[in-house]
């Protein structure tokens, strides 16, 4: 099998919603003031999604702002709003122009990108601006967040003012949309949509699923309906809690009608002999624990000619056995620490030990050392694995650094000259 099918889940998954610092995001928006320590500026000349007013931060969260209703974003800058040690967010801000109370459910749709998928994050929104008389008054809600009523009082001081705080959930894909719009209760006539700074607080923790592990990767294209791929096991704070599967619609589930899942095993539901071997299939999967919490993967699972169902390659296993029932896939023949799925995966001869004649087995080079077990010299120097390791010329050198003591002089020739290396 090949390693990249091994590490495929990571790859669709790990790299893409990597985990946040304690707090997200500040985002500042910005008429003409300077941004303050510790926040991000947002303004009408950003446009990073093809639009004013969407940026890329610095940690990889998006944010895009647009309109809602007949009413056009707008900003202002105001020297006189306060806010004490915080004057630069309080200072100007973006707001929905025209959104006054004969225009109903008009204003500002947030929308976020990059956070952590399935998570719960409590989201801090301010809004003052001091040239405006009280009554102005928005409702905000979004990500599952109960609706909260967003209005101006006294001229702030403190992060502590002016400031209604959402806890949202966002999807599977790390998304969440917030809406702040004309309150339904006693809204200004005037304009009553306004927003003058954003925090995205660390993630909340729960005690719901937070990881899920498909025991295998690979698939026979030769594999009967209904035959097990692989089983599945979910990590979970909650001592003693259960589980259920579901395949699910969503990025990553372009191969979901090829499989079901009957308890915690995924099985085969579809006629894959059409199928080439190599061919990767994608399926994703929701775990749910006994509470109704849940997560959700991307399994990468390669197809591979395999008519016994050993999970050997059909092609790999001839050329090395006399016949597909000689060696299975958990077998190790050569007595190397290494089964024959695990021969196959690294490109190692299953019949012989040691595939490179350097006198250290297969498995000591992969699993003890992290030397390459198909080169005698892996860091390519002169001296082999097994003589570096040794010392046997007087020397434990590290066979992964052809030069071990980083002083620009490789260990072979630092050994013929009978230095140090």
């Amino acid at each position: 099998m090949k390693v990249s099918a091994y590490i495929s889940k990571f790859l669709t998954l790990g790299v893409i919603f990597l985990p946040l610092a304690a707090q997200t995001l500040r985002v500042d928006f910005n008429a003409n003031a300077t941004t303050q320590s510790g926040w991000q500026s947002l303004s009408s000349g950003n446009s990073d999604l093809g639009d004013s007013w969407s940026k890329n931060f610095t940690g990889g969260v998006s944010l895009d702002v647009d309109a809602i209703g007949s009413v056009t974003l707008d900003n202002r800058d105001r020297s006189n709003n306060g806010g004490g040690g915080e004057a630069l967010m309080w200072r100007d801000f973006l707001f929905a122009s025209g959104s006054f109370s004969s225009r109903p459910g008009s204003g500002l749709r947030l929308a976020f990108t990059g956070l952590q998928p399935n998570t719960e994050y409590p989201i801090k929104i301010w809004a003052y601006d001091a040239s405006s008389t009280g009554g102005r008054a928005a409702d905000w809600s979004g990500g599952g967040s109960k609706v909260q009523r967003l209005t101006f009082t006294s001229r702030p001081a403190t992060l502590t003012d002016n400031v209604i705080t959402l806890n949202v959930v966002t999807n599977s894909a790390g998304a969440v949309t917030l809406k702040g719009i004309v309150s339904v209760t006693s809204p200004s006539s005037s304009h009553n949509v306004f927003i003058n700074g954003l925090e995205i607080g660390a993630p909340i923790a729960t005690d719901g699923p937070n990881d899920l592990v498909l025991s295998r990767l690979i698939v026979a294209k030769a594999a009967t309906i209904g035959s097990a791929v692989g089983s599945f096991t979910t990590t979970d704070p909650t001592p003693g809690d259960t589980f259920t599967y579901s395949l699910r619609e969503g990025e990553g589930s372009s191969d979901n009608g090829l499989f079901e899942i009957t308890g915690n095993i995924l099985r085969v539901d579809r006629d894959l002999s059409a199928l080439v071997g190599g061919a990767i299939l994608s399926v994703r999967v929701r775990t749910t624990d006994a509470a109704g919490a849940f997560s959700e993967d991307v399994f990468n699972i390669e197809v591979v000619n395999d008519s016994d169902n050993d999970g050997l390659d059909d092609d790999w296993e001839l050329l090395y056995f006399a016949s597909l029932t000689t060696a299975s896939g958990s077998d190790d023949g050569d007595i190397d620490n290494l089964t024959n799925l695990e021969e196959q995966s690294a490109g190692t001869n299953p019949t012989l030990a040691d595939s490179d004649s350097d006198t250290l087995n297969d498995g000591q080079e992969l699993k003890t050392f992290s030397t390459n077990p198909l080169l005698a010299d892996t860091d390519g120097e002169g001296l082999t694995d097994a003589d570096e390791l040794s010392g046997v010329d007087g020397f434990v050198t590290d066979p992964n650094l052809a030069d071990t003591d980083g002083d620009g002089f490789n260990d072979a020739l630092e050994n013929s000259e009978g230095t140090d290396p």
